[in-house]
């Protein structure tokens, strides 16, 4: 069992983890989504996150020709908005920046794009195609 096994490791280290206590309630939680979800995201930043998500679907364009099997879907610029005005919450401001997008798109994108066998071959993995992406896509 996993779980014994991390306990096992915490012992022989002699570390023992802290017990897991609640720090929040459901209510609570609910009540920051939902100001989470205010933050404002300008329309220059959807069409920064629509780019960059339609830049790993024509790879060619950035360079990366024959480098992705499967790019990010329309799915992905959702999740990354919305990751994005989370991160931005969480950082206390009410408007989503660039920087937001830009530090939250690994995390966002990496089980989202494919790298091609040829990709791994070279030693090519998500991240590098997302950094490529990145520094290639026009920022607002």
């Amino acid at each position: 069992d996993q779980e014994v096994e991390i306990l096992n490791r915490f012992a022989a280290e002699g570390q023992h983890p802290e017990p897991l206590r609640q720090v929040l309630n459901t209510d609570d939680l609910l009540k920051l989504r939902g100001e989470a979800l205010q933050v404002f995201v300008d329309p220059a930043i959807d069409r920064y996150i629509v780019s960059l998500v339609q830049a790993s679907r024509d790879a060619a364009a950035f360079g990366l020709e024959g480098m992705i099997d499967w790019g990010a879907s329309p799915r992905a610029s959702l999740a990354l908005k919305l990751c994005a005005r989370a991160l931005a919450f969480i950082r206390g401001k009410s408007f989503v920046t660039p920087d937001e997008v830009k530090l939250i798109a690994p995390d966002v994108l990496r089980h989202r794009i494919l790298p091609s066998f040829e990709a791994e071959a070279r030693g090519v993995d998500s991240d590098e195609i997302i950094s490529v992406l990145l520094k290639n896509i026009t920022v607002p």
